[in-house]
């Protein structure tokens, strides 16, 4: 009898023993997954676990920079505060973040912004003192300014923005440092929608067909946008041809002989220059035989509340603009002051009209 309790025992924990086995190996490797060092995604998954109060970026330069989740107080240097605008995350600039002339015209219709200090030049401590948590810093800033904000614990990400990718990269990593992807999204894709809704326009004018474009700034008439700026991939996108577009570096000093040799279709007059019209062109006796001249297609880009021209998204008007100058018969119902309008108002919080801007 004993004997018998003992073998049913035995059998009994020999099944149990099974069993367990069959369980674990259910939960652990099989044929399709082997046994091995985790995935990437778990990997990811472990890393953001292990860090999930800060965020960890790699800016447009190659830094890797970690700052805290929760970032409610930034500096954002040149155009890079339009971003902010951009995505609506305004209210976290501890200074007015809009450059030059879009600040003024900000300033005038909003009083707390206008309250808000206007930085030409400001040290680490200043910013400092204001509890900056983070800023945003452009390709060409001082390498020696950066590692002092650093050094007194401000992160710094720099961006650049030469081109429209680069553009749209910058909105991206400002996007995930201040933890709003989506609408980062949504500006680049506003943006881009109104470069398609100009390539779907031209897209079947001949390459021979298209317009010899001349595009002037900043110091005069005779300096011209070279084919590594921006400008020159406007002119493109516009549906034009760059004349100077073989030009060494980036505003690329011409002679008068140089631009009557290319005989522009088209001039434009970059918001850089400033002061500088239309009239200027027309009374300069040297240009008298310039096709552009001669037929009177010279223009000047919006800019008295803020260059459309500059390497930030929103140059994406500045595309349209020079398109509606290049073809105005395939954009006959394309009104550039609504245009501006709706999009100042939904990306800067104000109408271009409400800003005083012209075009």
């Amino acid at each position: 009898m004993n004997k018998l309790r003992r073998r049913r025992s035995l059998l009994f924990l020999l099944t149990l023993t099974l069993l367990v086995s069959f369980a674990l190996g259910g939960c652990g490797t099989t044929a399709s997954n082997p046994a091995g060092p985790e995935t990437p995604n778990q990997e990811i998954k472990d890393t953001e676990q292990e860090a999930a109060g800060t965020i960890k970026i790699t800016d447009m330069i190659g830094r890797e920079v970690e700052i805290p989740r929760g970032i409610e107080r930034v500096a954002a240097w040149k155009h890079l505060g339009t971003l902010v605008f951009g995505l609506g995350q305004q209210d976290k600039l501890i200074h007015q973040g809009l450059m030059n002339a879009t600040a003024k015209a900000m300033s005038a219709v909003d009083p707390e912004y206008a309250a808000l200090p206007y930085f030409k030049s400001v040290t680490a401590e200043e910013l400092l003192a204001l509890n900056t948590q983070l800023v945003f810093a452009y390709q060409d800033s001082d390498p020696n300014e950066i590692d002092q904000l650093t050094e007194v614990g401000i992160p710094v990400i720099v961006l650049k923005g030469e081109t429209l990718e680069e553009s749209y990269e910058a909105a991206r990593l400002i996007g995930k440092a201040l933890e709003c992807e989506d609408k980062a999204e949504e500006y680049i894709n506003a943006c881009q929608g109104i470069v398609d809704l100009v390539q779907e326009r031209i897209k079947d004018v001949p390459e021979q067909e298209r317009p010899k474009v001349f595009y002037a700034g900043p110091k005069s008439i005779y300096t011209a946008a070279s084919g590594d700026m921006l400008q020159n991939t406007m002119i493109k996108l516009a549906g034009g041809i760059n004349v100077a577009e073989e030009t060494i570096g980036k505003w690329a000093q011409i002679s008068p002989e140089q631009l009557i040799q290319w005989n522009p279709d088209v001039l434009f007059l970059g918001s850089s220059l400033g002061e500088y019209q239309g009239e200027d062109v027309f009374s300069d006796s040297a240009l008298q035989t310039v096709n552009a001249v001669k037929n009177k297609e010279v223009y000047l880009i919006p800019s008295n509340i803020g260059w459309w021209d500059f390497p930030a998204p929103h140059c994406v008007l500045g595309i349209q603009f020079m398109a509606t100058k290049l073809y105005p018969d395939r954009f006959e119902d394309i009104d550039m002051l609504q245009v501006a309008d709706d999009f100042y108002l939904r990306f800067i919080g104000r109408s271009f009209t409400e800003l005083g801007g012209k075009i």
